[in-house]
């Protein structure tokens, strides 16, 4: 046996017993695969409650009540935004005036 093929056997064991160490101590909800150590990125379970209307908020523009619900929330939170002023119908509205505007 040569010195090549030795060392690629005992790389290759080494590789599966890291990711198979690592494979322990990730969620359950992430997904690792044996081959070469390869790491998925991780698909989170979506919430029960993502859907839930939290509050209804009048349109700055034009005056409706219109639903936030926990999954938008959720995600104006994880991007550092503050809560939408406007409903999604003038959210649409302003971003196409303003695109026009440019």
């Amino acid at each position: 046996m040569n010195t090549t093929s030795t060392l690629a056997t005992t790389l290759g064991r080494f590789v599966r017993r890291f990711v198979a160490l690592i494979a322990r101590f990730m969620p359950s909800h992430t997904n690792v695969t044996r081959d070469f150590g390869t790491i998925n990125k991780p698909t989170y379970p979506r919430s029960v409650y993502h859907d839930k209307v939290v509050k209804q908020i009048a349109c700055r523009s034009c005056g409706r009540d219109f639903p936030i619900t926990v999954g938008e929330l959720t995600w104006l939170a994880m991007k550092g935004y503050p809560e939408f002023k406007r409903c999604k119908t003038c959210r649409a509205h302003r971003r196409v005036t303003q695109q026009e505007a440019a």
